[in-house]
């Protein structure tokens, strides 16, 4: 799933900024959905933003 930050955010210290598109799995996708930190992006690609789209893969924490 695409995402676009909606604010600043940290991933395994990789620092991201608000704006940034990022395509994550589906659970980190709706975790940082839920908690404020991003949004869904559009599907239609007219309306993709500039920014870079970067790969993050869920890491199991304890």
């Amino acid at each position: 799933m695409q995402i676009e930050l909606i604010k600043n955010h940290s991933h395994a210290g990789r620092d991201y900024q608000s704006g940034d598109v990022l395509s994550l799995d589906d659970d980190l996708a709706n975790w940082l959905i839920s908690i404020g930190v991003a949004k869904r992006t559009s599907t239609k690609s007219e309306s993709k933003p500039d920014n870079t789209v970067v790969s993050i893969r869920q890491e199991n924490h304890q």
